[in-house]
């Protein structure tokens, strides 16, 4: 038996060959960007959390410090702050110690260059210590506070003359001196010490001389 092969009909054209259609490479570059794009947002984002996360040591106070404090170790700490410009502030090694106050600082206040200025260029002040008795003076009264201090004259006798007067206001403490030393201890004294005017320091020693001083706390924002 022999095979016929089939043919095509006289007449009909070939069918063309079947051809891969191209991928679009428009849609290609569309891709690319679409990725560029959301890759350029991350690192933005990434950028901006990573800048606003920077923080710097600046010099804060810890409790309250009236103008005219020498400022002491214990006044001070590092604290850690997200700042726009450092100029104004005492930055990490940048220290104030033993500046002097120049304006009321508020616990948590940064410690500012215009606030304080050296002992050398600091006003004319001058600290005295005066022997007050416990019981005329607040129980919890601490350096950097402020006070008006009020005299009560006496006779040899220790009887009152008259009625008490204002002496001084406003002074700040420079120090309370609770310890084992010439007014601490088990004295009924203490010795605190402040921070005043030098045209003020006669007027404070001859009150002192003359009766019992009283001191009367100044709440900082009132002063």
């Amino acid at each position: 038996m022999t095979s016929t092969a089939t043919t095509a009909p006289s007449g009909m054209p070939d069918s063309p060959p079947a051809r891969r259609l191209a991928r679009s490479r428009w849609t290609d570059r569309r891709l690319l960007i679409g990725v560029g794009l959301v890759v350029a947002s991350v690192l933005g984002v990434t950028r901006v959390v990573a800048v606003a996360d920077q923080t710097v040591q600046v010099w804060s106070v810890q409790t309250d410090l009236a103008s005219g404090v020498a400022i002491a170790a214990d006044d001070i700490e590092l604290t850690s702050v997200r700042l726009g410009t450092l100029t104004p502030y005492y930055v990490g090694d940048d220290s104030p110690l033993g500046a002097v106050t120049v304006k009321d600082f508020t616990a948590g206040e940064l410690v500012t260059r215009t606030g304080v200025e050296s002992a050398d260029d600091a006003p004319d002040l001058r600290w005295l210590t005066l022997p007050v008795e416990r019981h005329h003076l607040p129980a919890d009264l601490r350096r950097g506070e402020q006070v008006d201090v009020y005299l009560v004259e006496r006779t040899s006798g220790g009887e009152p003359l008259g009625e008490p007067r204002l002496v001084l206001t406003a002074a700040t403490v420079a120090d309370v001196d609770e310890g084992d030393s010439r007014f601490g201890g088990s004295s009924l004294e203490l010795g605190i010490s402040l921070s005043i005017a030098s045209q003020d320091v006669a007027t404070l020693v001859d009150a002192e001389a003359r009766g019992t001083l009283t001191l009367v706390r100044v709440p900082l924002d009132s002063a």
